[in-house]
């Protein structure tokens, strides 16, 4: 529900930025305990990300252990790979994007659910 709140939100933006048609990809993964539950789990998720070059990731099962931020993690390990992405998390959910991230607004307080605005000309 969250994601789809989110792509709703994108939408709009993504028909008024020009006439032309415009496409986007997105990668919607529940990542299993942050890829904790597996050997090199984290490898596998950072390795995936830069294999497809999304446009958007949705993530789901993000735990932000010992108090770390897994969205600016992986951010950080993408970057290393030669890729650009902007981060945006919440308490069990994160979401990156290749478009800088500009605004949030949190919806349901009491679940968390936020909506963000997205900068539509990659950097």
């Amino acid at each position: 529900m969250k994601k789809l709140f989110l792509l709703l939100l994108l939408f709009p933006f993504l028909l008024g930025c020009s006439q032309k048609e415009k496409e986007f990809t997105v990668l919607q993964w529940n990542i299993w305990q942050e890829g904790t539950v597996i050997p090199v789990g984290y490898d596998a998720i950072v390795n995936e990300i830069a294999r497809l070059r999304p446009d958007f990731v949705t993530l789901s099962e993000v735990r932000n252990y010992e108090n770390t931020n897994f969205t600016a993690r992986l951010v950080q390990s993408l970057k290393e790979k030669g890729e650009t992405y902007y981060s945006f998390y919440t308490y069990d959910t994160g979401l990156l994007s290749r478009y800088p991230i500009t605004d949030s607004l949190t919806v349901f307080p009491e679940r968390m659910t936020t909506a963000v605005s997205i900068a539509l000309q990659p950097i």
